[in-house]
């Protein structure tokens, strides 16, 4: 297991996806201030006519704790995209490029393949969604004012790691299914996607992995946790998991 953990993550590392992703949640966690700060008032100042800068700002009553609310959003509107199509070639490829053959050859077997491959990318996963919350925490305390404390931030950027890793679990999921890497990530966006537009119709969130975003938002004002909500997630994730290991075993290799 050990090898594996070594080789998936040179290959985090290698292939650039580490890179892709922190830079891609750190250009979003910088942006986000910037827009509520700068662009955002100058928009409806230019719309509004003779209302002032100042008077935009009091209108929008916008401080730290909404700048860091408004980049959770947009974590899952547009972080999941970026996730899901950054990574959506895991296993997909490699089952498509019949690639997989090498390290079955060598002795390794689907569940240390698989397992090893959700560790690395969930330390990923977590680590940037950890620094990038922390980063728009920083940024938008310079800009407007430290309102909230380094605590509520940090279990955010947690909970939208989790959160991550289940997405994660569903593009590995998706991947073995479907062998192909576009379609396994937009199957896994309609997955994300889908339970949550069901848990809003529904009122049911918080029995679902979207419920992390919710509670990670909810930090920001509250700072009080309820570890409840992290139980769903650990569930589908580990049911996603173990169906992707059982489907892999039933696939057709062929050696080279």
């Amino acid at each position: 297991m050990k090898g594996s953990i070594t080789k998936e993550w040179k290959y985090a590392v290698r292939s650039g996806k580490l890179l892709v992703l922190l830079g891609s949640f750190l250009f979003l966690a910088l942006a986000t201030p910037l827009m509520y700060k700068f662009v955002l008032p100058a928009i409806l100042e230019a719309q509004m006519g003779g209302v002032s800068s100042q008077e935009i700002s009091v209108m929008m009553n916008m401080g730290q704790r909404g700048v860091i609310q408004s980049y959770i959003g947009d974590v899952f509107e547009i972080g999941s995209i970026v996730v899901a199509f950054s990574l959506c070639g895991l296993v997909a490829q490699e089952i498509s490029e019949n690639t997989l053959v090498i390290p079955l050859c060598s002795g390794k077997r689907f569940g240390e393949i698989i397992v090893s491959k959700l560790l690395v990318f969930s330390l990923v996963l977590i680590l940037v969604h950890c620094i990038s919350t922390f980063a728009t925490y920083g940024y938008s305390g310079l800009l407007f004012s430290f309102e909230i404390s380094t605590v509520p931030v940090l279990i955010a950027g947690l909970l939208q790691g989790v959160y991550m890793i289940f997405l994660l679990s569903c593009v590995l999921m998706w991947g073995v299914i479907l062998k192909k890497p576009i379609p396994t990530g937009f199957a896994s966006l309609g997955t994300v996607y889908g339970l949550h537009f069901l848990g809003s119709i529904f009122s049911m969130e918080k029995y679902l992995p979207s419920g992390l975003m919710m509670e990670a938002n909810r930090m920001i004002t509250e700072s009080i946790m309820d570890l409840n909500v992290l139980v769903p997630t650990v569930v589908m994730v580990t049911v996603m998991t173990v169906t992707t290991i059982f489907r892999m075993k039933r696939l057709t290799w062929n050696g080279r």
